[in-house]
């Protein structure tokens, strides 16, 4: 994904870019997890998930 991105001549700045993009996603990620977590019935595997959201 990054090289398709980035291309075969980026620059510092757009490589600063894609970074920023990447790490935005993983926040959504975690925050979507986190929400639909809530509504596990199953209590070990919703521990299990928390604890790993918590050490992020």
């Amino acid at each position: 994904m990054m090289s398709t991105y980035l291309g075969d001549d980026a620059d510092t700045s757009e490589a600063l870019e894609f970074l920023c993009i990447a790490e935005g996603g993983e926040v959504a990620h975690y925050e979507v997890l986190d929400a639909m977590v809530k509504d596990v019935k199953d209590t070990e595997f919703k521990n299990k998930i928390t604890s790993i959201l918590n050490e992020s």
